[in-house]
């Protein structure tokens, strides 16, 4: 975000005043670091991590909030309105992070510690959870072009630079945009086939056993044991779908 404001407010050429051309370098300075971790981060790291997430948008909200106090005029209005786009961004960011987490343990339906019914009910809600925060996380990129629109639209800044500024995240986010798309939907395959799997082994209470050595649960009816390999062939080929999507992600982050 703060690479893409930072090639717009040049285009529009708000930096020729001295203070703005100086808050536009620092602000170009703190998008070429944050840049160079985000490259980092991609090496090698796969899932989602709260406190880093967190870190991230505030390290860029900062930068932003900074440029706007450091700018006049439009440039301030502008780096104010980014700032704004990204709390909105953050919320469903950060909140689908937080809901993500108790998932890794879930997916590999591991019950060597399930001797209730009711912790069956516990690990439904945990994936019920994750699967709203994943639908409005979906919203929200379906819907941040028209979000972004908004706030530059609520800074008054002029309509030709707005639409210079929407054009530009249209073409700097479109695949990235598609891409997380892509890797939300293969979630919402995850958790439909992990609800599913849950509420198999929870109607089915008493008639299925859990073999650590084997890592696998066991159904005395050969046919419900069917239908639950058919719930995990379907997760593990959404994992494999999202590597994918996380190594051309990977990609687009370290270009």
């Amino acid at each position: 975000i703060i690479s893409f404001i930072v090639l717009g407010l040049f285009g529009i050429g708000y930096n020729r005043a001295a203070k703005n051309h100086q808050a536009l370098l620092a602000l170009q300075a703190n998008a070429k670091k944050l840049s160079s971790d985000e490259k980092l981060e991609h090496t090698g790291e796969k899932g989602i991590n709260t406190a880093k997430e967190e870190k991230k948008f505030s390290a860029t909200k900062s930068a932003l909030d900074q440029a706007s106090r450091d700018s006049t005029g439009p440039q301030a209005a502008a780096a104010h309105a980014m700032s704004a786009f990204l709390e909105k961004a953050r919320v469903p960011m950060v909140n689908f992070a937080k809901v993500s987490e108790p998932m890794k343990p879930l997916v590999r339906l591991d019950m060597s510690q399930v001797e209730q019914q009711e912790k069956l009910q516990t690990r439904m809600q945990t994936v019920k959870k994750f699967l709203a925060a994943n639908d409005n996380l979906i919203a929200f990129i379906k819907d941040s072009e028209f979000a972004l629109r908004k706030e530059l639209v609520d800074a008054q800044l002029p309509q030709k630079d707005i639409n210079f500024m929407v054009e530009g995240y249209r073409k700097t986010t479109t695949e990235q945009n598609n891409l997380a798309l892509r890797m939300r939907e293969e979630d919402k395959n995850i958790g439909n086939a992990l609800t599913g799997a849950l509420v198999l082994l929870d109607a089915n209470w008493g008639k299925w056993k859990y073999s650590p050595a084997e890592k696998a649960v066991h159904f005395d009816d050969r046919t419900t044991g069917n239908s639950f390999l058919a719930y995990i062939a379907v997760m593990d080929a959404a994992f494999k779908e999202q590597s994918k999507l996380q190594h051309q992600l990977g990609a687009l982050a370290k270009k």
